[in-house]
């Protein structure tokens, strides 16, 4: 049996398929209803820039909180157990996000995150840390530590610090 990939690339991602050759051909439609093959490159500029307003959009919620208390204590009604992870994340995204299209983000954005990035990573072990509601207690995630140092990184690169 022979196959043959074919690559779609909507609006918002690329799509792999996979087809048998030797079968009757799949209609676009059959394929992905109401999406089409693109047919000249994607400006990948214009979605790096959506996609770093979609972070900052994100942080929003942050902005108010003190990162000592949403660390020890958890975020009133936001289950954000992995508050270092997306943290890591979206400092990561937004300067990488820089370094591609040449938009800052919030200069006040990015230093909540940095305090939030930081107060997790203030402990013994310097593991991230944030409260569990499961278990009422602070952990240690090591599943996070990736983010972390990947934010770290992108901190020490592009800003310096």
């Amino acid at each position: 049996m022979e196959w043959k990939l074919v690559f779609l690339m909507p609006s918002l991602g690329l799509l792999l398929l996979a087809e048998e050759v030797s079968s009757p051909p799949i209609s676009k439609e059959e394929k992905m209803p109401g999406i089409e093959a693109a047919t000249q490159p994607t400006d990948l500029g214009w979605h790096v820039e959506r996609a770093t307003d979609n972070i900052v959009r994100w942080t929003e919620p942050f902005m108010e909180i003190d990162p000592a208390e949403a660390v020890q204590k958890g975020i009133a009604g936001r289950p954000w157990f992995d508050l270092p992870h997306n943290v890591g994340r979206a400092i990561d995204g937004l300067l990488k996000g820089e370094s591609a299209t040449g938009k800052r983000p919030p200069e006040e954005v990015i230093e909540k995150l940095r305090s939030l990035l930081f107060t997790t990573l203030d402990n013994e072990a310097g593991f991230t840390r944030a409260y569990d509601r499961d278990s009422n207690k602070l952990v240690l995630m090591s599943h996070d530590l990736r983010e972390a140092a990947q934010a770290l990184l992108e901190l020490g690169i592009r800003r310096r610090d």
